[in-house]
């Protein structure tokens, strides 16, 4: 995302020139991660040209129309990378019925993770978005999405902040491809405990991240794993990814639904 838009400032021979000056290490690194952009935009517009929606473009955090305070602690919206999106599901799957699920997913984007869960049997599949922009693509994604393979046809997005999201009151399970950081993801997660305490029942908790070197899945496992109420299933490889620029990351939980519910605790910190 970055090197696009130092691309775009510096213009195709500014961008040349710059990379002279880098030596030929430099040109080299430069024109691959300029072929990785290219490979991951032309799979991902295939998905789109495919399906008849709109979800490949990325935008930064400035692009979103939204006067939301969180909107600092966003990340860029980066559409959800086909791969690792069903294979994370696909074991899941193995563990649940999905008949009986409701899908969330928290920081919705442009609703291509929506878009891909059609495709399984949920009994309801819903995303909370709190970008309007963003919120409006999706909404149009949802009414033109085609799918010979669509499973699930009660599909919709939400325009609200992820923090203040009231889950479902059945079984969910809950997808998170890295939206936010910090407070936001400390609260949406105290959120997700609050309601399983006060009404226990059986939940899957789904975590992706792309950014490996700095990933905050531990961070999440410790938080979510002091509860007591979920046992974490790791993920120890993803398959790569065409679909995406870095290498993923993913581990998910199922919910210990018969444990009781829990002593109140203050919210993660998460800074």
């Amino acid at each position: 995302m970055q090197t696009l838009r130092r691309l775009g400032r510096r213009g195709f021979k500014g961008s040349l020139k710059h990379a002279f000056g880098l030596g030929i290490s430099g040109i080299w690194r430069t024109g691959e991660l300029y072929r990785r952009h290219a490979r991951v935009n032309w799979h991902n517009r295939r998905y789109d040209t495919i399906h008849g929606v709109n979800t490949w473009r990325a935008l930064a955090p400035g692009d979103l129309e939204t006067d939301n305070a969180n909107k600092g602690l966003s990340e860029n919206y980066i559409p959800s990378p086909e791969n690792t999106f069903h294979f994370m599901l696909s074991l899941l799957e193995l563990e649940l019925d999905y008949t009986d699920f409701t899908f969330v997913d928290f920081g919705a984007g442009k609703g291509k993770a929506l878009l891909m869960a059609a495709d399984y049997p949920f009994k309801k599949i819903t995303g909370v978005e709190f970008a309007s922009n963003l919120h409006q693509i999706a909404r149009n994604n949802i009414a033109h999405y085609k799918s010979r393979q669509q499973r699930c046809f009660d599909v919709d997005v939400v325009l609200e902040d992820a923090c203040k999201l009231i889950l479902p009151e059945g079984q969910c399970l809950l997808f998170l491809y890295a939206p936010f950081f910090g407070p936001v993801l400390g609260k949406v997660l105290e959120n997700i405990r609050q309601s399983l305490t006060e009404n226990p029942r059986q939940t899957a908790l789904c975590f992706i991240d792309d950014d490996v070197p700095d990933s905050t899945i531990e961070q999440v496992a410790a938080t979510v794993e002091e509860w007591g109420l979920f046992t974490r299933h790791a993920v120890t490889e993803l398959p790569p990814d065409s679909g995406a620029l870095m290498p993923m990351a993913g581990t998910f939980w199922l919910s210990n639904w018969t444990a009781g519910v829990l002593p109140a605790r203050s919210n993660p910190d998460f800074n």
